[in-house]
């Protein structure tokens, strides 16, 4: 990156240049502006001059105001909360290029093979410094917890406050005021807007060692024909109480041309955090859509009482004391279990913490998650299955259409799956895992906004076909989770209020695994979390089991009565049995 020192200088009452503007006023299918991207595009390296010139271009006219108050709302979170540690590595990518310029000099001067050593040395060595000083960023949630609990200790922590991600909507809303409603052009990519919390620092992609961006997969020509065809053959409709039907608001979108890429609405999913399919509807129809979703199953009392306890922990020897008490209770015990992980990563004189994205993905699953593969404790033939593997669900709609010769597709991996082994196999519970927790990378949009939902998506169908209909689970959730390092978020998908084809999700609030036993207590609402996970999906279970029973003897019964009696010399207690069958 060539640092150009042409705005080292202060920005007072001045007019805004014009590649700024120009730069601020191009349309991306992400929002582009944000105060990190500003420094790094126009070079600048002076606190209170990038600080004063973002002001500047923020209060220009040339920018709509519904975005300017979305940016600088991002923008004074970043202030509050991220602002040191942006300067922190700025400063050191500054001194890198320095080194890296000093280091050119010296070959020179000192002969060209001691030199390269000198310079290979050098730049090691300031990459070193870039690596370490990686965190999290964090993505606000849109959606209030809908447990019914009781007054507890949790409930006197203050949560991150949920609202509404203040996302740009230029790709989508701004496009739309200059086109016709019948021709909207909508943006090629649907997810949730990038935004920043308190407690969170941003990661640099310049820095941070990750592995290469994923793209969605195209969405073809082809793929329009597939998706005309399931509309054709859709079910009972949702039907909004404005008239508008919602299942064709999403085919309208998904089959424009200038949708490229797979996104959830291909497969009639709302995401309820996205803006983009926000403004799909009108201000009431969206209210509508996001009412009258589900509860949580609360956990038990024991539970409930241990969490509160152990949340008023915040020394070494409290939790010390708070680990020595056995616990019988199932959730109880998976309380206890994740504090004796967790005491190792608080008291450690090697914090792990600081170098978070050097550890890696498995690191972060045993050390600090490892509590995931104790959720089906003490639940009969359930078991929580770690690694790559491939769902029952999206592997029997991959091959729904395969003919018995052609060869059989696998279908998406999940990194954690909640399986009844039984005859067949049944899927409760999906996840994905990364290393780094970076809401604003490729991998986050792919996993937390399609690949995960869909495979959501695909253990709701399949468990609501095998108990006749939706009607049976329609108020039941199906929760995945998301972890990266130190941080995971529950993801849920539910049916509609209405029809038999939308399904509806979004992501709870991230909870953090803080470094510090003084933080415990937040850090707690994790296993909050993971605890109303279980607990939902063993309700999940419970409905699946009762309305399968219901189910099977409906269709007894249908077929009890639907059985033919031989003409030829019926006796008297089989024409009374042929009488009473065909009584109602």
């Amino acid at each position: 990156m060539c640092l150009s020192p042409l705005y080292n200088f202060r920005l007072l009452d001045m007019t805004v240049p014009q590649d700024w503007l120009k730069w601020a006023q191009r349309i991306d299918d992400n929002e582009h502006v944000s105060f990190q991207n500003f420094v790094a595009q126009f070079g600048l390296t002076d606190q209170t001059t990038a600080t004063q010139g973002f002001l500047e271009l923020l209060e220009s006219d040339e920018i709509r105001q519904k975005r300017r108050d979305a940016l600088k709302a991002s923008f004074n979170y970043f202030r509050i909360n991220n602002e040191q540690q942006f300067w922190i590595q700025r400063t050191a990518e500054v001194e890198f290029q320095m080194s890296a310029a000093r280091a050119g000099l010296r070959i020179d001067k000192a002969g060209e093979v001691e030199s390269k050593i000198t310079c290979t040395n050098v730049l090691s060595k300031s990459r070193e410094v870039l690596e370490a000083r990686q965190d999290d960023l964090a993505l606000p949630s849109l959606h209030p917890p809908l447990v019914h609990r009781k007054p507890s200790r949790l409930a006197s922590i203050p949560p991150l406050k949920p609202q509404f991600v203040q996302g740009d909507k230029t790709s989508a809303g701004e496009l739309s005021s200059a086109t016709p409603a019948s021709e909207t052009v909508l943006s090629a990519d649907f997810g949730p807007a990038s935004s920043t919390l308190p407690n969170s620092t941003p990661t640099s992609s310049a820095s941070a060692p990750s592995a290469p961006p994923r793209q969605r997969k195209s969405f073809t020509n082809k793929n329009r024909l597939s998706l005309e065809g399931r509309y054709r053959n859709l079910g009972e409709k949702w039907v909004l109480e404005s008239g508008t039907v919602v299942e064709d608001v999403l085919y309208t979108a998904g089959s424009n041309e200038n949708c490229a890429v797979f996104s959830p609405i291909h497969s009639f999913m709302i995401d309820l955090d996205d803006p983009n399919t926000e403004t799909l509807f009108s201000e009431a129809d969206w209210k509508e859509i996001r009412s009258d979703l589900p509860p949580f199953q609360h956990y038990g009392d024991e539970a409930d009482k241990y969490l509160d306890q152990c949340m008023d922990v915040d020394t070494k020897e409290g939790l010390k004391a708070v680990l020595e008490m056995r616990q019988q209770d199932p959730e109880c015990r998976i309380i206890h279990y994740c504090l004796d992980q967790w005491e190792e990563l608080l008291i450690s004189e090697s914090s792990p913490f600081p170098v978070a994205a050097q550890l890696g993905e498995p690191w972060w699953k045993e050390n600090a998650w490892g509590v995931c593969r104790r959720l089906a404790t003490a639940v009969k033939d359930a078991f929580i299955i770690m690694g790559e593997k491939a769902g029952h669900d999206s592997t029997e709609r991959r091959n729904q259409d395969i003919s018995n010769d052609d060869r059989k597709r696998i279908g998406v991996k999940a990194d954690f799956l909640w399986r009844t082994i039984s005859s067949p196999d049944v899927d409760w519970s999906a996840g994905e895992s990364a290393t780094v927790w970076d809401p604003a990378s490729m991998k986050y949009r792919h996993e937390g906004v399609f690949k995960l939902p869909r495979q959501l998506h695909d253990i709701l169908v399949a468990r609501t076909s095998e108990v006749g209909g939706v009607d049976s689970l329609r108020k039941e959730y199906v929760c995945g989770l998301l972890t990266g390092g130190p941080v995971i978020q529950k993801v849920q998908i539910c049916w509609g209020t209405k029809g038999k084809n939308i399904t509806r999700f979004f992501r709870s609030p991230e909870r953090r695994l803080f470094s510090t036993v003084q933080e415990l207590g937040t850090s707690l609402l994790a296993v909050h979390d993971l605890l109303i996970l279980r607990a939902t999906t063993l309700r999940l279970c419970r409905t699946y089991e009762t309305s399968r029973h219901q189910l099977a003897k409906e269709q007894a019964k249908k077929r009890r009565q639907e059985l033919p009696f031989p003409s030829a010399m019926p006796n008297e207690k089989r024409r009374k049995f042929s009488l009473l069958s065909s009584s109602p």
